[in-house]
């Protein structure tokens, strides 16, 4: 939260003097900066999940980046084959990326399902957390 702070602080702050907001409302660009936290913290909470079933720092960022990077690919392609439909959908980046929240204001699309499978994966991870056997 203190990250999506000082982005939103820096963003305002920089924006008037070098023309950056025209064109550009307030809440979209405030709306903008949450839906990007709600995609970061999907991706820290599968890092989260896997540090815990692992207990190694390596593994949780190697999961992290790899769907990162992957889900960022494939929405890439995606876009450019113009595909169309349901698999769309499986990325989170098409949920952040599939309208344009500068513009148009964040969707729900942006907001809602990063934050409930954030949730889930969280849960997941305590779960397996709680039964390593810490010695």
């Amino acid at each position: 939260a203190l990250l999506l702070f000082v982005t939103a602080v820096a963003l305002l702050a920089m924006s008037p003097p070098f023309g950056l907001n025209e064109g550009v409302s307030i809440t979209h660009l405030l709306g903008a900066i949450v839906a990007a936290g709600c995609l970061a913290l999907l991706h820290a909470s599968v890092a989260f999940a896997v540090g815990c079933v692992f207990g190694r720092r390596g593994p949780a960022v190697a999961a992290a980046t790899a769907l990162a990077v992957a889900g960022f690919l494939a929405q890439g392609i995606f876009e450019a084959a113009a595909i169309e439909g349901w698999v769309r959908t499986l990325s989170p980046w098409e949920w952040y990326l599939g309208a344009n929240t500068l513009v148009e204001g964040p969707t729900l699309a942006s907001i809602i399902p990063p934050v409930a499978l954030s949730g889930l994966v969280m849960a997941a991870g305590i779960v397996a957390f709680g039964r390593r056997d810490l010695r």
